[in-house]
């Protein structure tokens, strides 16, 4: 063998082994490494949701998805009552009629289309007048005239007079301060709600049905410090709670949330193998008591009946807890000495002789519920009926629709009924409009409130100084209160059933509908 045909045949074999070697490395370097996980995360609801689209909401569960998709201005932090900039980088009041707000710069929405001030003008002003929407123009029409454009980056809210302190607020609002495409709006003609959900926020609309919305990670998302941990966030909607249980029991969803029957409340909260996260709820419940009633219409009569509700005993048949204001116990607005009335019958009786009914009123009362609220509510008014037999005063039991425990509260034809009261603009002066105020739904209902209270309310609706405002809603509270026109009872504690492997996910225990933690959500495989 020539010199020439060894040295070919020696190159042949090490270039064999060589590539055995590198193949060899290659096979253990794949081989351990494993693929990359595609999470996803299955949200159970029973609440319908109809489309994804701001100023469109109309049940609660259509706010999750809808501030995954879009963003507001400014979010809440989580469980504070402190607002955090989104879209926005400052606020600013000219007077409490014109705010300018500052916009963040080089944001594009999903579509690829810019971020700016004309989009802001755009959306507020569209969203108000879209009579597709009317939420839009009954939660901001009466508040906002127009938004005038600065430049690129600043608008100015011109709002209706007398202006409005709590605006920076307001620019948080969970559906109609949520901003979008206008370009993806109008391509998308009467499927604006589904193909022109085109937003900045950390996910995108995949595709929509009315059982079944995908949403899918925006890896581009402006802040990268927030890109999702998880690939599809997946709602689906059940018929009937009991299906939406067994669901979450056998693994086919990972979150059960609104509504789950009461009796399954229970008996999930006693079950290892499924983790409870509690929130805010949106809903504080009382005992409303109408002055037009001949024996309702004396202050004592009403104390007494105050003072004779077991509170406690209702809050472990509703699965609640106590309530003293309108507004969340955690907003910085509440009059911290709320808790004036707690069961005392011997306080109750006093009042019912002072008032010069020792054997009771001589007549029955109606008081009106509805099972709208729960089953549970059959056993609280029974409950409550017991009680005020206890001070010889008698109730017949009403149980009918809400809808006609509202025309009747309207009517002013309610003497008495279990109503409840959510906010969607977490400011004061909102709850008085409602509450607190003579001319408000409440107050002509069942003619309680004075004009002091209306100009307290008045004052506080315009003043900038944040101090001055909380003592005037707190003096309003503690002028009404007493009078237990409306005795608050309890809010129902919002339950988020989920598996175990779920990672940071909590609901808001200050403000109901602040998704903000969502974004963060992630799940262990």
């Amino acid at each position: 063998m020539s010199k020439t045909s060894y040295t070919r045949k020696l190159l042949v074999v090490g270039v064999i082994i060589a590539i055995m070697i590198v193949a060899a490395v290659a096979y253990t370097f794949w081989s351990n490494i494993k693929p990359a996980v595609t999470k996803t995360v299955v949200w159970g609801t029973t609440e319908a949701i109809p489309g994804v689209f701001p100023g469109l909401v109309r049940t609660y569960s259509e706010y999750i998805p809808c501030n995954l998709i879009f963003e507001p201005l400014y979010m809440f932090k989580p469980n504070t009552f402190e607002l955090k900039p989104i879209l926005a980088t400052n606020v600013q009041a000219i007077t409490p009629s014109i705010w300018e707000v500052t916009l963040r710069e080089g944001i594009k929405f999903h579509d690829g289309t810019p971020f700016n001030a004309s989009v802001v003008k755009f959306c507020i002003e569209n969203t108000i007048n879209d009579t597709r929407r009317p939420f839009g123009k009954e939660q901001i029409g009466k508040i906002v005239d127009y938004v005038e454009v600065m430049n690129e980056t600043a608008v100015r809210f011109h709002l209706k007079s007398p202006g409005f302190a709590g605006f920076p607020y307001l620019l948080a609002h969970p559906s109609c301060l949520l901003i979008y495409s206008p370009t993806a709006y109008l391509a998308a003609g009467d499927n604006y709600a589904t193909t022109g959900a085109m937003g900045t926020g950390p996910f995108k609309l995949a595709r929509y049905t009315t059982q079944e919305i995908i949403l899918e990670a925006n890896h581009d998302y402006w802040n990268q410090t927030e890109v999702p941990k998880i690939e599809k966030f997946i709602f689906s909607v059940y018929t009937d709670p009991g299906s939406m249980k067994i669901a979450l029991e056998q693994g086919d969803i990972d979150v059960a949330h609104r509504w789950i029957y009461e009796a399954d409340v229970k008996s999930l909260l006693n079950t290892t193998r499924i983790v409870t996260s509690e929130s805010a709820d949106p809903y504080v419940y009382f005992l409303g008591l109408n002055s037009r009633n001949t024996y309702l219409n004396s202050t004592k009569v009403r104390q007494a009946i105050a003072y004779a509700i077991d509170y406690n005993a209702i809050n472990s048949l509703a699965v609640s807890r106590r309530s003293y204001s309108a507004m969340p116990s955690k907003w910085t607005y509440v009059y911290p000495a709320q808790n004036i009335f707690e069961r005392n019958l011997t306080r109750a009786k006093e009042l019912m002789k002072e008032a010069g009914y020792q054997d009771g009123l001589p007549e029955n009362i109606e008081m009106y519920f509805t099972t709208l609220f729960g089953t549970e509510f059959v056993t609280v008014s029974s409950l409550i009926q017991s009680n005020l037999a206890e001070i010889g005063v008698h109730v017949d039991l009403k149980s009918v629709e809400w809808a006609t425990m509202l025309t009747y509260r309207a009517d002013g034809t309610c003497p008495m009924g279990i109503f409840r009261f959510t906010y969607t603009l977490a400011d004061p002066h909102y709850v008085a409009i409602y509450i607190h105020r003579s001319d408000g739904s409440y107050g002509k209902g069942f003619a309680y409130g004075n004009s002091t209270i209306n100009a307290l309310d008045d004052q506080g609706a315009i003043e900038l100084n944040e101090t001055r405002r909380i003592q005037l809603y707190q003096q309003i509270q503690q002028m009404l209160d007493p009078e237990a026109h409306l005795i608050y009872m309890f809010e129902k504690q919002q339950y988020l059933f989920h598996s175990k492997n779920m990672k940071n996910l909590g609901l808001d225990s200050v403000i109901f509908y602040n998704w903000y933690n969502l974004r963060f959500i992630d799940k262990d495989e």
